[in-house]
């Protein structure tokens, strides 16, 4: 089931159902047609989120680029394939501009961290804690583009461009 669409009209595993290892997607932006990924292949806690080319060794994406979207509540928690750390924003910033990065996947005794949870719909990609869009700062098109987030934003043919998502996938990895 490959589907690529910026309304994200993929399958993903339903947000109802749990999923153990559900397979990846790539995550490209509409505007740079470039994909989310970690910058320097980081596994550490704090690994800035960026974009670069698409990557497609073989018929699978490189794992740094490779993202698992695994169903909590309703929403998703996004996984890097190659770190299996969570995204989420630094530091739980409300902030607009706030750094995207990825760490070990929390949770307490309400269930995970809603700083590490995403709403996945319409082309958007929405941190449930701040309640703001995942885009490239600045609408860079350059291979680095620091990935942050930002009150999402709409114009006269809807979602900004910047803040829209193609999932490619899923992949068998």
């Amino acid at each position: 089931m490959t589907v690529a669409a910026a309304g994200f009209l993929v399958m993903l595993p339903a947000a109802s159902a749990h999923a153990s290892d559900p397979e990846p997607f790539v995550m490209e932006n509409i505007n740079s047609r470039l994909c989310l990924e970690i910058g320097g292949w980081s596994s550490a806690n704090g690994g800035t989120a960026d974009q670069w080319n698409c990557i497609y060794p073989g018929d699978n994406p490189d794992a740094n680029q490779a993202w698992r979207f695994e169903p909590v509540n309703g929403y998703y928690r996004i996984v890097n394939a190659f770190s299996g750390k969570c995204l989420e924003v630094q530091g739980w910033s409300q902030s607009n501009g706030a750094t995207v990065d990825q760490w070990d996947c929390l949770s307490n005794s309400n269930g995970p961290d809603t700083n590490q949870l995403w709403f996945v719909g319409g082309g958007r990609v929405i941190n449930v804690n701040s309640n703001k869009c995942l885009e490239v700062q600045g609408w860079s098109q350059s291979n680095g583009g620091r990935v942050d987030q930002w009150d999402c934003l709409s114009n006269s043919s809807g979602s900004d461009p910047n803040q829209q998502w193609t999932l490619i996938g899923p992949y068998d990895m």
